[in-house]
């Protein structure tokens, strides 16, 4: 069965404010625990989010973010986000025992949540999207892994988005990358060094390891002091992340047409900043239909 055409919102789908926030709360600590936990996640949850939302088809309204890509991690371009889903479905399972929540809401929710976390901009995405079931017949195959700048493009003009647009979620993504693998890089280094302690100290194993896993749930991945700005693309046009030590997502966003947004973001922060949450909003909401059941 195929995922329905548009991604119907239900405004009374989580009750009154209070439940709400109730259920608000409740995804920002788990899904935050998550990612503090296994860093590494916050990026495939950010491109899970972003490849479902780009199944929306501005030219026919079908498709958006449904939650159906669920049904389409079996597809070659979804192989490095697996893990994400597999951790969503846990997530909704330990929810539903006091909240029920759509995985569509959650992975929208996540993605927002993992871009905070990592120092970009807190933001709450809307909730109430419907339960869908089966893969989607718009999706977009997003290849995070072989795009390049054109095919970005493309991808997200196909949705109904710009190539600007298309600059600031795939730096956002970019920068989501390079600051959970920098972290886990460092987490793995100083489990090595204790490592190295305990083949010296025959009584290290009677004193609890207060250097690994210290980062705690809310802190931002890296430290305090990270944070998403336009100093990234700075550095990312002026060398500072070298053709060695860019990624492949930093090597298409110096590529035209995209270039040209990252030069212009890279002089203005606060609408780099601020389009980051925006942008994310607007993708997530693509194909959106509005109901409510709470007064009926």
């Amino acid at each position: 069965m195929a995922a329905q055409a548009v991604v119907q919102f239900d405004r009374g789908r989580y009750g009154d404010k209070e439940l709400k926030i109730a259920t608000v709360n409740k995804l920002k600590q788990t899904v935050g625990l998550a990612i503090t936990e296994k860093p590494h996640l916050a990026g495939q949850l950010v491109r899970l989010a972003i490849s479902n939302a780009l199944s929306y088809v501005a030219a026919t309204g079908e498709g958006g973010l449904d939650g159906s890509i669920r049904e389409e991690v079996d597809q070659p371009e979804n192989a490095d986000v697996r893990e994400a889903v597999e951790l969503l479905e846990r997530i909704r399972k330990d929810i539903k025992r006091t909240n029920e929540v759509t995985f569509a809401d959650l992975l929208s929710y996540a993605g927002a949540e993992a871009i905070e976390l990592v120092g970009g901009p807190r933001f709450s995405p809307q909730l109430g999207r419907g339960q869908t079931m089966g893969p989607s017949k718009t999706s977009a195959h997003f290849d995070w892994g072989k795009i390049d700048a054109a095919e970005a493009v493309r991808a997200f003009e196909r949705s109904g988005m710009s190539p600007k647009e298309a600059a600031v979620m795939i730096s956002t993504v970019a920068w989501v990358d390079r600051i959970t693998a920098k972290e886990e890089a460092q987490r793995a280094e100083r489990k090595s060094d204790n490592d190295d302690d305990d083949d010296d100290d025959i009584f290290q194993s009677e004193i609890p390891d207060t250097r690994v896993g210290m980062q705690k749930y809310g802190e931002t991945l890296g430290g305090k002091s990270t944070k998403l700005t336009a100093q990234y693309l700075k550095n990312l046009l002026r060398g500072g992340n070298t053709t060695e030590q860019a990624s492949r997502l930093e090597l298409v966003l110096l590529q035209s047409p995209l270039r040209d947004y990252v030069e212009a973001y890279a002089k203005d922060n606060k609408s780099f900043t601020k389009d980051i949450a925006e942008v994310y909003q607007k993708l997530s909401l693509a194909g959106a239909s509005y109901s409510s059941t709470l007064f009926t």
